[in-house]
């Protein structure tokens, strides 16, 4: 009998220890959050999310921290608590938003060195830093590369990789990773195949565009050279003949040769230069367009998401006010007009080529009744131009003046009248991205998270503006 009831005794506070702990977790999560991560932590310019296509099924993989509360304390109202914090790696589906899979990177206290985040999408993976180089399958999860499996893919890298973010540089245009090793060594890593190919400081990687200007240089060095020694030449003529050691016949053919060889000699220079400044113009051009597409990737806030001027064929399209309107200039430019409170309408011109500038014909004439408060085209992120749809634009705006404004989206077509409108509830987008007919969306629409905390995920469809949203901190899709 008395087995029992200390067994009794045993079970009910074993209860209540279980029962207490249950309740104090259940206080606790009151206060967890749950928030998507991008590039250098709150950073607006980094990208947020990766997006996967293989075999008809899209996934969107995301950087999730995940911050447990262990204890809290509340003075007035303000709340002090300390977390535990997790890092996972989740995927949601492309067409649904909702959480497919989730699976644990690493604690705060396995991460020696930061930022934790997305570095890019590559060789079929999704690659991230967390205290270390690392990837993952972006439709199972399955982690497939880290500092040991790169290490065990390439001996020469044995004990050499540093965990620390800056020295691995991700390439935008090869999709290689660039790892800069203790030693000091500089490697490409082939994000495919986890080959590491050392880079030969002797040997200085040199575009295109420096080869072809070098190769110019020694051509126009040899025929200066060439052009020179005929001068010479034509001088000793000249020598000889006051002396009378050469006849005039000959000083006359000797002296008209000269003046041929070095008028071919002038126009390849000529040439030559010619060549030169072309390749420097294209050169110039093409890192103007890669700059702008830097400058469009890293853009943050709602003035970074849009401009006001665009081309389709040989006709120009303008989001302005009519005052705006009269003090635009005829060149023609991927200008941004910052004005909270412009009502901004859809106008149109014709556009011609004039030497290397496209020039707006003074005739401009407003398309549609549509007002659109600061709208602007929204911009397509990788090509760093608006995103131009089948059937119109698509306008980014705001629903009211001042901080509280939230940005809408509005497919019009190319005669101005509206095709649909969604509020997105957002102030602004910390990323976006087309992909097919649909644009995905991060950003922050609670009011409990902190700046550079997502919480929102946003699919809209471009054919009818319908949205679906997965909230990170909710853990759930919602309306």
């Amino acid at each position: 009998m008395t087995k029992r009831i200390a067994f009794r005794i045993i079970l009910v506070i074993a209860l209540f220890i279980i029962g207490f702990f249950y309740l104090l977790r259940s206080c606790l999560s009151k206060y967890d959050e749950r928030s998507a991560m991008g590039g250098s932590g709150s950073s607006q310019s980094a990208s947020h999310f990766l997006v996967f296509e293989k075999e008809g099924i899209g996934v969107i993989f995301s950087l999730v921290k995940f911050d447990k509360t262990v204890s809290y304390s509340q003075k007035g109202g303000s709340i002090s608590k300390s977390v535990s914090t997790t890092y996972y790696a989740q995927i949601n589906d492309l067409e649904t938003a909702e959480k497919k899979t989730i699976t644990k990177i690493k604690s705060h206290n396995q991460i020696k060195s930061y930022p934790v985040e997305i570095i890019g999408a590559a060789g079929n993976k999704a690659w991230l830093f967390a205290g270390e180089l690392m990837a993952y399958d972006p439709f199972t999860l399955k982690k497939v590369a880290d500092a040991a499996i790169i290490e065990e893919k390439n001996p020469a890298l044995k004990g050499k990789l540093i965990n620390e973010r800056r020295y691995y540089k991700f390439d935008e245009e090869t999709k290689q990773i660039h790892i800069t090793t203790a030693d000091g060594m500089a490697y490409n890593l082939n994000t495919s195949t986890l080959a590491a190919i050392a880079i030969d400081e002797n040997q200085k990687t040199e575009n295109t565009e420096a080869v072809r200007i070098k190769a110019l240089d020694k051509l126009s060095k040899k025929i200066r050279e060439q052009e020179r020694a005929a001068y010479d030449r034509l001088r000793e003529n000249n020598r000889l003949y006051r002396e009378k050691q050469l006849p005039l016949a000959k000083y006359k053919d000797s002296a008209a040769a000269i003046e041929k060889e070095t008028t071919t000699y002038r126009k390849q220079a000529d040439s030559i230069e010619k060549l030169r400044t072309a390749i420097r113009e294209t050169k110039s051009d093409e890192d103007d367009v890669k700059n702008w597409k830097r400058r469009v990737r890293n853009g943050s806030g709602f003035s970074g998401m849009k401009v006001n001027s665009d081309t389709i064929g040989s006709n120009w399209y303008g989001l302005y006010t009519n005052e705006k309107l009269e003090q635009l200039k005829n060149q023609f430019d991927y200008e941004t007009v910052n004005d909270d409170a412009a009502r901004n309408q859809l106008f149109t011109a014709e556009i011609s080529a004039k030497e290397k500038d496209w020039i707006i014909a003074d005739t401009k004439s407003r398309v549609g009744e549509g007002v659109f408060l600061q709208g602007g085209f929204l911009l397509d992120k990788e090509a760093g131009i608006p995103i131009r749809m089948a059937k119109g634009f698509l306008i980014v705006h705001k629903d009211k003046i001042g901080s509280d404004g939230l940005v809408q989206l509005t497919h019009t077509g190319f005669n101005g009248q509206p095709l649909w409108t969604v509020n997105t509830h957002l102030k602004d987008f910390y990323n976006w991205q087309l992909k097919g007919d649909k644009l995905i969306i991060t950003g922050t629409d609670n009011k409990e998270l902190s700046s550079g905390q997502i919480n929102a995920l946003q699919i809209i469809n471009l054919q009818n503006g319908n949205k679906v949203v997965y909230d990170f901190f909710e853990d759930k899709v919602r309306g």
